[in-house]
């Protein structure tokens, strides 16, 4: 499968992220294929290295609100098991690297793309 190669192969750079943030928006038909996708790699993945995997989810997620809406309704569930793995799962420092800047409701900036 060509996006779980470019998962596996994803580097950490911003640069990296956004050109796969990119090609995923571009590849907005397979948004369910691409969850489903994206989240069984992340949760195979090494503790060290599931945070990219929340950086492209973050990127893609907040360019589609306008450009592939449909990722905001397909996402939030795969989202949300993801980041309990990683709470789970990472140290400390990795937890803290999540994007979670706080919104004037007290929710996470990445935990506000899943709600309507």
């Amino acid at each position: 499968d060509s996006f779980a190669g470019r998962l596996r192969d994803l580097g950490t750079t911003q640069e990296a992220i956004q050109a796969l943030s990119m090609w995923v928006i571009h590849h907005r038909d397979r948004a369910e294929e691409m969850k489903t996708i994206w989240l069984r790699e992340l949760l195979r993945e090494a503790p060290q290295k599931k945070l990219k995997y929340i950086y492209l989810a973050n990127d893609f997620l907040l360019q589609s609100r306008k450009k592939a809406p449909a990722f905001l309704e397909i996402f939030p569930p795969a989202l949300l098991r993801a980041l309990e793995d990683v709470q789970d799962n990472c140290d400390e420092d990795t937890r803290n690297q999540v994007p979670a800047s706080q919104t004037s409701h007290g929710r996470s900036t990445i935990l506000s793309l899943c709600k309507p």
